[in-house]
């Protein structure tokens, strides 16, 4: 009878396992399974103190599971290329994160282990990050050059060089979502809950990290200062009126949703002495902001070309 008992509850066990272990999706035939899933989402939630609530998760899912299929994408490609990432590069990062809370290896990782925070799944999901980011360096960045031609053909350069020559300059954030890759009203969806987020306390930063597919995620969304005048329209409009710490409303442009924070902002005093290098300085500013879009089309088409090329499967 005791082995009887003991079969049962082994084949429960067994097909309780095989449950939690069910594939949600292959990609070019490496299975992202229920629990891989779960357990991201897991990580997400608590790392970014997202309510933890129905709602809120099913609204995750999509994006999270998008997130995971990226990665096996990135992982494939790395492996290709002969990129890697070793123990010394996760340990780096791990320093990094805690100097970046003002903590000790140690703090840290208490913080992980009494917030609940899964540290495997966390060096699982940094791993990934540090390949995308070895990605973009390697096979994006290197052939990202803005030239004088470019500045020149630039339609925000007459806006940079308007007639006050004192300018707003602001230092953004962004998080940004590419609907070439989602679709476009749950990108949307998802970059509104975001920014509710946000307003209720989410620290933007790790947002930043966990969602944006902009390069500038590897920096925690900063894209760095600009004068209002030498962004595009769409941009200039949402923060024209923000103030440091603010956000802007969800941005939808070309093939790409937006949130926009502003970390600082510079209101140049108005003064009749003419500065010769102002211009130059502003110059400078729209190559930057240009090299900047290019750097984000080119990881947008980098990204397209991945996913058409692999066999995707969602079950």
């Amino acid at each position: 009878m005791k082995k009887i008992l003991l079969f049962i509850f082994i084949a429960f066990y067994q097909l309780s396992y095989a449950a939690e272990q069910a594939v949600v999706a292959v990609v070019n035939h490496m299975p992202i399974t229920d629990l891989d899933l779960n357990r991201r989402i897991e990580l997400v939630v608590k790392s970014n103190n997202l309510p933890h609530n129905p709602k809120a998760l099913e609204a995750l899912k999509f994006q999270v599971l998008q997130m995971l299929i990226d990665e096996k994408l990135f992982e494939q490609e790395a492996k290709k290329l002969n990129i890697i990432v070793d123990e010394i590069d996760i340990k780096r990062a791990f320093h990094t994160i805690a100097a970046n809370n003002n903590l000790k290896i140690s703090q840290l990782d208490a913080f992980l282990k009494n917030s609940g925070i899964s540290q495997d799944e966390l060096e699982n999901q940094i791993k990934h990050q540090l390949l995308w980011s070895k990605l973009i360096k390697t096979q994006i960045e290197p052939f990202v050059v803005v030239t004088e031609q470019d500045i020149k053909d630039s339609p925000l350069l007459q806006k940079a060089h308007s007639t006050t020559r004192y300018e707003d300059r602001v230092r953004l954030a962004e998080i940004a979502i590419f609907t070439g890759t989602n679709n476009i009203e749950e990108a949307k969806d998802l970059i509104e809950q975001l920014a509710d987020q946000i307003k209720n306390g989410a620290d933007f930063a790790k947002l930043a990290k966990n969602f944006s597919q902009s390069s500038s995620a590897t920096k925690s969304g900063e894209i760095g200062w600009f004068y209002i005048k030498q962004l595009s329209s769409e941009f200039a409009e949402a923060v024209i009126n923000l103030k440091p710490g603010e956000i802007s409303e969800p941005i939808i442009m070309n093939d790409s949703v937006y949130i926009i924070k502003v970390l600082d902002r510079k209101t140049a005093p108005q003064q009749k002495e003419d500065l010769p290098h102002s211009n130059l300085a502003k110059d400078e500013e729209l190559k930057e902001s240009l090299k900047q879009r290019k750097l984000d089309n080119r990881v947008k088409a980098y990204l397209l070309k991945l996913r058409n090329q692999a066999f995707i499967d969602l079950k």
